[in-house]
């Protein structure tokens, strides 16, 4: 009778213990409230847009903008600015997470770092993108081209769009840089009064 208590206790113990090893993972909207989660969000709106015009233009009514002329540009545009709705996701639901967003919070400078690049390096492709498919709808322009105005108009809305997105990207990484320079100093006047005190110290045991 002695032992069913100690291996209720035993039990309960090993529970406890399984409770613990357990990652319980939350959903918070705090981070599309701040400044950073606002412009990530544009940013998938934006996205999104300039995917549904590009993919929405085409010759015809039943036509895609696989056949159009130059369609390689636009194949470019859009495997760009599914790469970038990926990452911007991506980002928003790790940040949307609070136990990650904390972990991201504690390396700072990693974290500030790794977004820097990679906003710099978005903002160029929706440039680079977005630039070959204004090179396109001008040609298109030039030399009459079989497309009609509604494929030209959708294009259009793309690039602006496109370019829009280039700003907030670019805002992404001037941000990112911000908290890089700001920890920077943090760290700074934070190690300031432990040299000055090695320094005073050091001085002491010469004289």
């Amino acid at each position: 009778m002695a032992e069913a208590p100690s291996r209720r206790l035993q039990d309960d113990d090993s529970r406890c213990e399984a409770q613990k090893e357990l990652v319980i993972f939350s959903i918070s909207d705090r981070y599309l409230k701040t400044l950073p989660g606002a412009i990530k969000f544009l940013q998938i709106v934006m996205s999104i847009i300039v995917l549904v015009c590009v993919t929405s233009a085409g010759p015809g009514e039943a036509g895609s903008y696989l056949y159009l002329p130059l369609s390689w540009h636009l194949r470019v545009y859009v495997f760009i600015n599914v790469f970038c709705l990926f990452i911007s996701l991506l980002s928003v639901l790790l940040h949307l997470t609070p136990e990650i967003a904390r972990a991201l919070d504690g390396a700072v400078n990693w974290s500030s770092s790794f977004e820097l690049c990679l906003s710099s390096v978005l903002a160029f492709g929706y440039l680079f993108g977005a630039s070959l498919v204004a090179s396109a709808v001008d040609i298109y322009c030039k030399f009459e081209e079989d497309v009609s105005s509604w494929s030209k108009q959708q294009l259009i809305i793309s690039v602006v769009f496109g370019y829009l997105a280039v700003v907030l990207h670019a805002v992404s990484a001037c941000m990112a840089y911000k908290r890089m320079q700001a920890l920077n100093s943090l760290n700074l006047l934070r190690s300031s009064p432990s040299r000055r005190y090695s320094d005073s110290a050091a001085a002491s045991s010469t004289t």
